[in-house]
């Protein structure tokens, strides 16, 4: 069967490996792989669909936006000396604009590798108080904060509500309650933010990214923030983040540092030696893709470095934040998976390309075609 892929996401399991989940068309339907072992050579599993796309009330879940992540919480209160990142259930989330409500979660039932999935419920979406109009939950993010819980962001489009929102685990336990959602407002934000990512420094502190005007207007300039490595309130999404500013990556020639704008395009991750990495694409022509990465260096404070050409595959059509999605290696590499838009009928693909152990940050295999 030939599938059409919208939007891509990854994530490491407790035994090591790596599964991908994509929604596509015909459908909806929501498909998954996964590695058949946490060896760095091993082979993908067949594509098959996602085991139940209903909550426990029938709710039919449709397949949007898919972000997921670990729950490091359950291994580490268990046994801690395992490493965190080599702990925890799986958690999946799903945005779509095509139900109501519109963003559902599903959580692994336990660590184990052949443990079902809970069913999905909804991940109750803002606005958390009176609903003010229509809206809608178009982009999500999910980064572990440096205590184990993790710590979720969306873009919300809908009249007042528009903008980022965010809610946080109150809690280091898998099963931990979340805090009521609240504006991603922090001082010294443009007039808009949308499509968050983010990722954790190696000095445990969490950085997000987003798209926002630039300081001399324009659109499409990336903007950041930072929340400090202390836990803080663990109640408040809000708790212990800078203002927002605007994004600079170091020059190669020794001139000041620039402000990336404009992009299109960005995907943050963290590897396995704790270095940090952020994505974007630089061209707004629909029918190529110009993406460029930094990456941290491992110092405090942390050092971005200057920007690297990240070739992409051949494709006639931009991808975006839905397209574009990595995780960690056994070894501390990262693999990548990338899906390319190209002109319909011809449908969307999805591409891999890793980090072989060993070598420096800048240094990819070739793609390789992951539809098949």
């Amino acid at each position: 069967m030939l599938f059409n892929f919208q939007a891509v996401a990854v994530a490491r399991s407790a035994d090591l490996r790596l599964q991908v989940w994509a929604s596509a068309e015909p459908g909806p339907n929501l498909w998954t792989r996964w590695k058949a072992s946490s060896a760095e050579d091993a082979g993908w599993t067949p594509w098959q669909p996602f085991p139940s796309m209903n909550t426990a009330a029938g709710i039919p879940v449709l397949p949007g936006y898919v972000f997921a992540a670990q729950l490091l919480g359950e291994a580490q209160k268990r046994d801690p000396t395992r490493p965190e990142a080599n702990a925890g259930r799986m958690q999946l989330w799903d945005a779509t604009s095509a139900t109501d409500p519109d963003l559902f979660t599903t959580v692994k039932s336990s660590e184990h590798p052949s443990a079902p999935w809970n069913p999905w419920i909804p991940f109750t979406a803002p606005p958390p108080a009176v609903p003010v109009g229509p809206y809608e939950v178009t982009r999500g993010a999910v980064v572990p904060l440096a205590d184990g819980r993790l710590q979720v962001w969306v873009f919300v489009i809908g009249g007042p509500e528009t903008g980022i929102w965010s809610t946080v685990q109150t809690g280091e336990q898998w099963d931990a309650s979340w805090s009521d959602w609240a504006k991603f407002s922090l001082p010294d934000a443009p007039s808009a933010l949308y499509d968050p990512t983010g990722a954790q420094l190696p000095d445990g502190r969490t950085q997000l990214w987003a798209f926002g005007p630039g300081p001399g207007g324009g659109v499409g300039t990336v903007w950041t923030t930072i929340r400090q490595a202390v836990a803080g309130d663990v109640n408040d999404p809000l708790s212990a983040w800078e203002p927002w500013s605007t994004f600079e990556v170091s020059s190669a020639n020794g001139t000041p540092p620039t402000i990336v704008s404009p992009v299109s395009g960005l995907r943050a991750a963290t590897d396995g030696d704790g270095r940090a990495y952020i994505w974007m694409n630089t061209t707004r022509d629909l029918h190529s893709n110009n993406w460029v990465y930094t990456y941290s260096d491992q110092s405090v404070p942390v050092v971005w470095h200057p920007l690297v050409d990240f070739p992409t595959p051949t494709s006639q059509g931009t991808t975006f934040n839905a397209g574009i999605t990595a995780a960690t290696l056994p070894a501390g590499g990262l693999q990548m998976f990338f899906l390319t838009f190209p002109v319909p009928p011809t449908p969307g693909k999805i591409w891999t390309s890793w980090q072989q152990a060993g070598q420096g940050p800048t240094s990819w295999t070739n793609w390789e075609d992951f539809s098949l």
